[in-house]
């Protein structure tokens, strides 16, 4: 194989002659002396590699055969005969058809080294035909299709290459079979986006590591009911692949609306669970300090006992200082449930807003979900409001007591 260097010398050489008729393989060039030329049949004469592509005796100078293959320093005219390469795929091509003839096209091998005669376009240039780049892309799809597909079947009898896909349904599978190609007809067809084809041919994915094994399931699977579905080979597969890739990203978008549909669903079912705990803890957390009422109560009755008014206030004073405390504790729980709702408010607010995009089954989850919270959450406020009262019930008894007893029962 040569390398790029030795060709592009030999189309520079062409395409300075004025690109001359080409013989089969023979290449006669009559040149006139410039810069460009002197410098180019040097690198010719220095090259051992290229030296033998110059067909002997027919290589003369100013009409004389050329000596120890050395150029006299000023010339005039030269006539010589190349013999060009055509042992591979790295050489000059009549047409882009004669260059997608070879095998190695079909396997996916775009070169890197060649040159297409009617279309004047070398390999190195800047700007390439939007055929030669159809096939380029082509060859990059049977590329990542080979890595993608299960396995190759090389058993068939003309040797070529099929790739085979596989679905798996329900203990029952299917599978699809393509023997790449390309076709004069193929440069017609629309140019082929690979991207996602390059994306999942790789068994992890650097990019794209979310969902990397599902989507490589979903493209797969969707390729076999694509091609049984219209019976497609290669070459249709490729006329047809916008239509394909719509397929795909359908059948993608109905994993992935799912897959956050479940995901919505846990967040739902955890957020409910986590404020619905959190809610019943400000409640329970005023269990024991709540429990200082009933005693708090006594020792206001017990000021029935008391005949001195001193003792009387003393024991007053301390039931209402039991009051204040247990208040303020109500009071501290009451705050903590309001910041519970806010938060509880915040988590949900996205799914609210997204309400109608959810399916019917989701909407009714969240929305029960809220209604309970809310539910629970009244049920909360009615029971500090209850608590609210019941602590300061002791203080009411006492000064009733004290009332009764210094006011309404001196004689």
């Amino acid at each position: 194989m040569m390398n790029s260097t030795q060709l592009k010398t030999l189309v520079d050489l062409y395409r300075v002659a004025g690109k001359p008729a080409i013989s089969g393989v023979y290449l006669h060039l009559q040149l006139s002396f410039s810069n460009d030329l002197d410098t180019l049949i040097k690198e010719l004469l220095a090259s051992p590699q290229l030296l033998k592509y110059i067909i002997d005796d027919e290589f003369t100078v100013d009409g004389d055969p050329l000596q120890g293959n050395c150029l006299p320093p000023n010339w005039k005219t030269i006539d010589l005969t190349l013999k060009l390469p055509r042992d591979s795929i790295h050489r000059f091509h009549n047409s882009i058809e004669e260059l997608i003839n070879f095998s190695s096209i079909r396997n996916g091998d775009f070169p890197t080294d060649f040159y297409i005669i009617d279309l004047d376009y070398y390999s190195g240039d800047a700007i390439t035909p939007p055929s030669v780049q159809k096939i380029e892309n082509i060859c990059k799809l049977i590329k990542a299709l080979s890595k993608l597909a299960h396995y190759h079947d090389r058993k068939s009898t003309d040797g070529e290459p099929r790739l085979v896909f596989i679905q798996g349904s329900e203990g029952r599978s299917k599978s699809a079979i393509l023997q790449p190609t390309i076709t004069k007809e193929m440069l017609n067809y629309s140019d082929i986006d690979c991207t996602v084809v390059e994306q999942l041919k790789d068994d992890i994915s650097v990019d794209d590591v979310n969902h990397h094994v599902e989507k490589r399931g979903i493209f797969r699977n969707t390729l076999v009911e694509y091609v049984n579905e219209n019976n497609f080979d290669f070459q249709k597969l490729i006329e047809y692949w916008t239509e394909f890739r719509l397929a795909y990203d359908n059948n993608l978008s109905v994993y992935l609306s799912g897959f956050n549909f479940h995901k919505a669903r846990k967040d739902v079912a955890a957020a409910e669970l986590e404020f619905a705990e959190k809610t019943s803890k400000t409640i329970s957390d005023l269990t024991t300090k709540i429990l200082a009422i009933p005693v708090s109560l006594l020792a206001a009755l017990g000021a029935w006992k008391m005949q001195d008014l001193t003792e009387q206030l003393v024991i007053l004073i301390g039931v209402i200082f039991t009051s204040v405390i247990i208040n303020l504790i109500i009071s501290s729980q009451e705050k903590q449930l309001n910041r519970i709702i806010h938060a509880k408010d915040m988590v949900f607010s996205p799914f609210i807003l997204k309400l109608k995009n959810y399916p019917n089954e989701l909407q009714n989850d969240i929305t029960k979900a809220i209604d309970e919270l809310k539910k629970n959450e009244k049920f909360s406020k009615n029971i500090l409001i209850s608590f609210y009262v019941l602590c300061w019930i002791p203080t009411l008894v006492g000064i009733v007591i004290i009332l009764c007893k210094n006011l309404f029962m001196k004689e």
